[in-house]
């Protein structure tokens, strides 16, 4: 840059200021006022390089790809929580429920069981066709007034430990609250705390369909059927002996 010169003057002990635009303080940085187009390049690269990194650097978080959970494969379902759910073992499921003989289907001993449909703890609905692809399936309808009910109900998860590799499946059915009033989701879940539940299925009836299982006027209703889902007995027990018995002969089918 050309700078214009300052003639300092010294007359009468005064000082003064010959020049025009004089300029004593250093310069900040490169000034051009003649040919921008050198500066000006280099300032537009500066700027896209700035651009850039300030797009990269502050990308929407809406842009930028999920991060995957690298705990399981990412087409899994995510785990159940059995607090509140049982989990369903792999190759069960109304997918490989027996076909229906020509005689149909019921609730009585000798026929294959009809579908019902319950509700879980969640307050999904629950089919008892989840548990097709089990070996044997141990039912137990509890009131919860019922002191039997409750006893079967506190053994059914261990029960099931003592069962659960030869492919038994325990559905309790809570049928109604210790008020006789109808179950909800609250106190299915009251239910499976009270008695530790976690590979049972814990589910409660609002519409009380599983009452077309009940061929005595008695409480603890127990049912067992086999692995094609053939109704083999019924018990109104809470004799833990007599039950595994009853499983051990669904299983033997």
């Amino acid at each position: 840059m050309k700078r214009h010169t300052c003639a300092l003057t010294v007359a009468l002990g005064l000082v003064t200021v010959l020049g025009v635009g004089c300029d004593t303080a250093e310069p900040s940085g490169p000034i051009n006022h003649g040919d921008t187009s050198e500066a000006d390049a280099g300032e537009d690269d500066t700027s896209d390089e700035a651009d850039t990194a300030s797009e990269s650097d502050t990308a929407p978080e809406s842009d930028t790809a999920p991060e995957l959970d690298t705990a399981r494969p990412p087409d899994t379902a995510p785990p159940v929580d059995t607090t509140v759910v049982a989990p369903v073992p792999a190759g069960w499921g109304a997918n490989v429920c027996a076909e229906p003989p020509a005689t149909g289907t019921g609730f009585s001993i000798g026929q294959l069981l009809g579908d019902l449909e319950v509700s879980d703890c969640s307050g999904e609905t629950f089919s008892f066709r989840n548990v097709c692809g089990s070996q044997a399936t141990w039912i137990m309808l509890a009131h919860g007034w019922c002191p039997h009910c409750r006893l079967a109900s506190g053994f059914a998860e261990e029960v099931h430990s003592e069962f659960a590799d030869q492919g038994l499946a325990v559905v309790n059915v809570l049928f109604e609250t210790n008020t006789g009033q109808q179950a909800g989701p609250a106190d299915c879940q009251a239910w499976r705390d009270t008695y530790d539940q976690v590979n049972v299925f814990t589910v409660y009836d609002p519409q009380g369909v599983t009452a077309a299982l009940w061929e005595q006027n008695y409480t603890a209703l127990n049912v067992f059927l086999d692995a094609n889902h053939t109704i083999v007995s019924k018990a109104h027990s809470d004799n833990r002996a007599s039950i595994t018995a009853s499983i051990q002969n669904a299983l033997a089918k």
